[in-house]
């Protein structure tokens, strides 16, 4: 079995949803908090623990807030603790073309469409038959609302794959992968990738003419994320034709001392 988390957008919610999950979160971090202050006690119940919070928390936001805390021994502190619910909690529902999440909070359940992709929503139409709903965490990022959902997807037996097919890769600069089996080749230019090096290089220069280090930091962050990215694509993409055809090995080029420069 193979545990994925799907990323689920909440569509478009409303001013007044969104003040009730932040003061939802608010409560929730709180309580941790309060938790972590009184040491955290042992043997409570979402009744028992109600005196460790005010207002007022759902029983299952309640009940993971305290299997979060007692797991995370080592944090003195919590910044935020996104509220969870378990899969008995969390109900998923198809209505029309909109897939809906239905979840407790401070001031009962709500319904919410989800902005699901199709690759989320064919997995989404197999819970309960293959794919096995876990909890699911309601957080925000950059403005937008969240449902990170845990499922358990069975695992595909694949055939075993002959033993004497290889596959080489060559890396470059104008080609930064050339991937070869048995006479067919593949090619991963290296125009993009030049592009944005020259761009980011004029841009540190001009901004190191105006002094603004700080700027020039940010943006070396963002040209080192955007080469990463690419990277992992490019690995991806090699790993997928490989095994597309029934590739065993993969060589890569012999890299050692490629740094070092000859002297006489």
């Amino acid at each position: 079995m193979q545990i994925v988390t799907l990323r689920l957008r909440l569509h478009r919610p409303t001013q007044a949803k969104i003040r009730r999950y932040r003061e939802l979160v608010e409560r929730t971090t709180a309580f941790a908090n309060n938790l972590v202050a009184a040491g955290r006690p042992k043997g409570l119940t979402s009744r028992t623990a109600r005196a460790y919070f005010a207002g007022d928390l759902p029983s299952a936001v309640i009940n993971q807030a305290l299997r979060d805390v007692a797991a995370h021994r080592d944090v003195q502190k919590f910044r935020v603790l996104w509220p969870s619910f378990n899969n008995q909690n969390l109900r998923l529902e198809k209505a029309g073309d909109f897939w809906t999440a239905s979840f407790p909070t401070q001031a009962g359940r709500v319904r919410v469409p989800l902005a699901v992709t199709r690759k989320q929503a064919a997995l989404l139409e197999r819970l309960g038959r293959d794919v096995r709903q876990g909890a699911a965490k309601l957080y925000e990022k950059r403005g937008r609302w969240f449902l990170a959902l845990s499922v358990t997807l069975p695992v595909e037996e694949k055939k075993p794959l002959p033993a004497d097919k290889i596959a080489g890769i060559d890396m470059g600069l104008r080609y930064l992968a050339v991937v070869n089996c048995e006479g067919e080749t593949l090619f991963f230019h290296g125009n993009q990738a030049a592009y944005i090096r020259r761009r980011y290089h004029a841009l540190r220069k001009r901004m190191g003419k105006a002094k603004a280090l700080n700027a020039i930091r940010q943006m070396k962050d963002k040209e080192a994320r955007w080469m990463k990215d690419q990277d992992h694509k490019i690995s991806r993409a090699i790993v997928d034709w490989c095994l597309a055809r029934g590739v065993s090995t993969i060589r890569m080029e012999k890299l050692e001392g490629i740094r070092r420069r000859k002297t006489r």
